[in-house]
């Protein structure tokens, strides 16, 4: 099936076709310069500024994200016509929700470990007390995003996996570096960094096998410039702990 710019009828027609790799190296550039990785709050993560109750901020504020990954891929799931798309894709819900029949907490389990670490009620995270407004926001709206825009955009709104490789690593660096009382809740970050890890590999074996797959159309869409502004305004209101109801929960 062709894959159609999203955009005018015009702009489908001029861009030019890419190879598989530089499809792939316009997605890292994009990610490289567009990345919540250059956001001040997580700069400041990453040279040991944050305060014990920022931390706290950022897991529970966090955690209503995560909370909703596995909803966000069963609406993608549920639009998606090819079977092959579809049982490729519903990986995503098991890798959050979990299976009990593979010994797989899920990603929600591990980012709950992470709140409690931190010194959080894992009963209060899950309750969702003290997430601030504006999180609910952005992340509900990134729900309406994949149910009411095209599949296409729904689907490009979720392949962060392919730049965020680099990131993971170096937030498991630091936040082992400047805040070893974490150090035990962090299988949520070193887990994802494995299947990404195993993902990549698996898909340059394949590609090795099979030679050169040919051109793709390049794909222009405006999810990320969608996405971006809801994700700095979550990450905005994370920065000032000060802001989150009832403090004394907070630690």
């Amino acid at each position: 099936m062709a894959v159609r710019s999203v955009g005018t009828e015009t702009a489908a027609q001029s861009a030019p076709l890419l190879t598989l790799e530089e499809l792939r190296a316009q997605f890292q550039a994009t990610g490289e310069e567009r990345y919540h990785h250059k956001h001040p709050f997580h700069l400041l993560m990453h040279e040991g500024k944050l305060s014990r109750g920022q931390l706290q901020a950022w897991a529970l504020n966090r955690y209503y994200y995560q909370s909703i990954i596995p909803i966000k891929d069963s609406i993608i799931l549920s639009r998606g016509p090819d079977p092959v798309f579809r049982r490729a894709w519903r990986k995503r819900v098991v890798d959050h929700d979990g299976d009990a029949t593979t010994n797989n907490d899920g990603g929600i389990k591990r980012w709950i470990t992470l709140a409690e670490a931190t010194g959080l009620d894992p009963q209060m995270v899950r309750a969702g007390e003290g997430i601030l407004p504006a999180t609910r926001f952005a992340v509900n709206e990134y729900l309406n995003i994949v149910s009411s825009r095209t599949l296409l955009e729904a689907v490009a709104s979720s392949l962060t996996e392919l730049f965020s490789t680099k990131l993971i690593t170096l937030r498991v660096e630091k936040l082992r570096q400047h805040y070893p009382w974490l150090a035990g809740g962090l299988d949520y970050f070193e887990a994802r960094l494995c299947r990404e890890l195993c993902l990549r590999q698996r898909e340059d074996a394949s590609r090795a096998g099979v030679g050169d797959p040919g051109p793709a159309r390049q794909v222009r869409h405006p999810m990320g410039a969608t996405r971006r502004p809801l994700l700095r305004l979550r990450a905005a209101g994370m920065a000032a702990a000060g802001r989150i109801p009832d403090r004394r929960k907070l630690a």
